[in-house]
């Protein structure tokens, strides 16, 4: 998988997927230097780019929570909520990294 395509993976794992890059939460450059640097476990990236989400999220005050016009009505979550649910998933990519970390120990065969 080439670079172009592991960004784009990672975009959808963590729902930046906007057309529009004064949207996304990450640029292009910050994920590819994050993917290289943590290129020996996607379950690592992720993790972190989770945690760095959740510090964006919350800066990021242009969520409505709710919206109501007529019959028609919308609730968002807010970015306290949304940071709360990334820092969540965070914590399971962290779990899964360390089980791939104790699953490759255990696993090594030493001559």
């Amino acid at each position: 998988m080439n670079i172009e395509e592991k960004i784009k993976s990672v975009r959808r794992s963590l729902g930046d997927t906007s057309e529009d890059d004064s949207e996304r939460l990450f640029t292009d450059e910050e994920l590819e230097e994050d993917i290289k640097l943590h290129a020996h476990s996607d379950y690592k990236l992720l993790w972190i780019l989770f945690t760095k989400k959740a510090g964006r999220l919350i800066t990021n005050e242009n969520y409505i929570k709710s919206i109501k016009a007529g019959n028609e009505e919308l609730e968002r979550l807010n970015a306290y909520e949304l940071q709360a649910m990334a820092l969540k998933q965070a914590e399971k990519y962290q779990e899964l990294y360390k089980w791939e970390n104790e699953v490759n120990e255990t696993s090594c065969i030493v001559y």
